[in-house]
C-alpha cells in the first residue's frame, strides 16, 4: 500500500475492519445452533490468545508488568457480557437487524461519557443522543405482542461495547496497546471457561475449522483497528460503519436467505448520521478548546 495515501491506507484498514467483523457475525450464526453462546466465546477468545503466546515469549512476563489490575479486571467482565449478549441475539434476530442495532455503541458511548466520565452534554449531544434513539425505534418497530427478546440482547452488547471503548480509552493512556490486548483476550478467557465447560459440547471436526477462523479473525482486527486509526482520522473512518451493514446482509442473503428491509436501511441511516454530527461538533470543540489554550500560551 505504499503508493496509496496514508489515509487512504487507514480506509482500506477499516473496511478491512467491517468485513471481518461481518464474517465473524456469519460464522457465529453458522456454529450458534450448536454451541452454547459461553462456549462461543470461551473458544473465540482461547484461539486469539495462543496467537499471542509467540509474544509473550519473545518478550517475557516483564511485558506483563502492570498496576491496573482492577481496570483490566472490569474490561473483562464488559467483553464476557458483550460478546455473549452480541452471540446470543444472533439466534433470535436477523442478522442485519443485530449488526444495525450495534450501530448504537457510539451513542451508548456518549452516554456513558457524560455519565461516568463527567463529560458535559451540549444540546447536540443530547439531540444526537434522541436521534439514535429513535433509529432503534425505526430499525424494531417495536410491537409488545410479539417483542423479540434479541433487541434487548444485542442493545445490550451495544452498550457493553461502548463501555469497553471507554476503559480502553483510559487504559491505553497508559498502557501499550500488545499489553491490553493480551490481558483483554486471558483474563475474559478465563472468565467465560467455568460458563463454557457448564454447557460443554466437544466440536464437531468442521467446525473447528470454524472456530479457529473467528479467533484468527479477531487477531487480525487487533491488528487492522490499530492501523486505521493511525492513518485516519475518526471522522474519515466514522461512516465507513455503515460498509458492515452492507457486508453482513450479503452474507445473510447468500447463507441463510435473509433479506435486508428498507425500515433497517432508514433506521440505520439515522444512527450513524447522528453518530457522526456527534462525532464532528465533538470534533470541533476539541480544536477549539486546543486553539484557546495555544493562543493563552502564546500570551503569558
Amino acid at each position: 500500500m505504499a503508493r496509496l495515501s496514508t489515509s487512504m491506507q487507514g480506509v482500506l484498514y477499516f473496511l478491512y475492519v467491517m468485513l471481518g467483523n461481518a464474517c465473524v457475525i456469519g460464522i457465529v450464526r453458522h456454529i450458534g445452533s450448536h454451541y452454547h453462546v459461553f462456549q462461543i466465546v470461551f473458544l473465540f477468545n482461547l484461539v486469539a490468545l495462543l496467537c499471542f503466546l509467540p509474544w509473550l515469549i519473545k518478550g517475557g512476563t516483564q511485558k506483563l508488568k502492570t498496576t491496573r489490575m482492577r481496570m483490566y479486571s472490569f474490561r473483562a467482565v464488559l467483553e464476557f457480557v458483550s460478546f455473549s449478549s452480541s452471540f446470543y441475539a444472533l439466534s433470535l434476530i436477523p442478522l442485519p437487524m443485530h449488526t444495525a442495532l450495534l450501530f448504537m455503541t457510539p451513542i451508548f458511548g456518549t452516554v456513558i461519557a457524560m455519565l461516568f466520565l463527567k463529560e458535559k452534554g451540549r444540546m447536540i449531544t443530547f439531540a444526537t443522543i434522541a436521534a439514535g434513539f429513535v433509529g432503534v425505534l425505526i430499525i424494531t418497530r417495536p410491537d409488545f405482542a410479539t417483542f423479540n427478546i434479541g433487541i434487548l440482547f444485542a442493545l445490550l452488547a451495544a452498550a457493553g461495547f461502548a463501555g469497553c471503548g471507554a476503559v480502553i480509552k483510559d487504559l491505553t493512556a497508559t498502557e501499550p496497546s500488545d499489553r491490553v490486548a493480551f490481558y483483554m483476550l486471558s483474563m475474559t478467557t478465563l472468565i467465560a471457561l467455568p460458563f463454557a465447560l457448564t454447557n460443554w459440547v466437544t466440536p464437531r471436526p468442521e467446525d473447528t475449522v470454524w472456530f479457529i477462523a473467528i479467533g484468527l479473525i479477531a487477531v487480525t482486527l487487533q491488528i487492522a483497528i490499530a492501523a486505521a486509526f493511525a492513518r485516519a482520522t475518526f471522522m474519515t473512518l466514522l461512516p465507513l460503519n455503515f460498509a458492515q451493514l452492507v457486508f453482513v446482509s450479503i452474507i445473510a442473503y447468500l447463507f441463510y436467505g435473509e433479506v435486508i428491509d428498507e425500515w433497517t436501511i432508514v433506521g440505520s441511516v439515522v444512527i450513524i448520521a447522528a453518530t457522526m454530527a456527534n462525532g464532528y461538533y465533538a470534533s470541533r470543540s476539541a480544536r477549539e478548546v486546543m486553539a484557546d489554550a495555544q493562543a493563552a500560551e502564546s500570551m503569558s
